[in-house]
């Protein structure tokens, strides 16, 4: 008879029950020997604090862009997983810990498009930088739609504590975006006369109406134009094409 003892789950199969304890224990030994001497050393398989908290974080983005930054509570991202309410209550203890770390995830993957792919060649022309950052986050939203989702949402929401730390988001990314204007502005790719901060202002703004377009699924190439129609509107250049 085949045994149907299965090591991971350490359970029977019907036809199995009737074999002797000896036997159960015989096989069993023999498979686990075989097992350690192909695979060598054993591996705990138990995920690390970190690891299992960066997993709860990834679905807890996805539920809030589901249920909204205001509503969405604990028992949707156990929704979302085979962990019970209890377990996401101790790795974010409070809601506002878990909005907290939402909203980090968020500014996370922000800065991951922009700041981290800032040219570090002070040389390089502001234009065609910025005109590459802008199109590569579209694509990462693209990918990860629930950012753009969540994106959206927080430069709505007027609450205080909200809007306190959107402004804190926002001000980075406009401090990166002007660094880049000014280098462009000293090297002679931009008007020296240019407003860097507020050319700054112009291109995070309108990166906002980006993923509008991506999120109510707009043609890429359409996106594109509208990127480079508005950067060059922000550095100066004319945008005005001939028909």
């Amino acid at each position: 008879m085949k045994i149907g003892f299965d090591l991971a789950t350490m359970e029977w199969c019907k036809e199995a029950r009737r074999e002797p304890r000896r036997t159960y224990k015989r096989l069993a030994l023999k498979q686990r020997n075989s097992e350690e001497i192909s695979a060598g050393p054993r591996r705990r398989t138990r995920k690390g604090s970190a690891a299992r908290r960066a997993e709860l974080l990834e679905l807890a983005v996805k539920a809030f862009a589901v249920k909204g930054l205001r509503r969405a509570v604990h028992a949707d991202v156990a929704a979302l997983t085979d962990v019970s309410i209890p377990t996401i209550f101790r790795y974010f203890p409070t809601r506002e810990a878990l909005v907290s770390a939402v909203l980090e995830a968020v500014a996370a993957f922000w800065y991951g498009g922009v700041i981290a792919r800032l040219p570090e060649d002070p040389d390089q022309n502001p234009r065609v930088a910025l005109y590459a950052i802008v199109v590569s986050l579209g694509e990462m939203f693209q990918r990860n739609p629930e950012f753009a989702t969540l994106w959206l949402e927080w430069s709505s929401i007027g609450d205080e504590d909200y809007w306190c730390r959107y402004n804190e988001f926002i001000d980075r990314d406009i401090a990166a975006y002007r660094m880049l204007i000014q280098r462009g502005k000293a090297n002679g790719y931009i008007a020296s006369s240019l407003d860097a901060t507020a050319a700054a202002r112009l291109i995070v703004g309108q990166s906002l109406t980006v993923a509008a377009m991506l999120r109510n699924g707009m043609p890429t190439d359409e996106i594109n134009a509208f990127i480079r129609f508005y950067i060059d509107a922000a550095l100066g250049f004319s945008i005005l094409t001939s028909s």
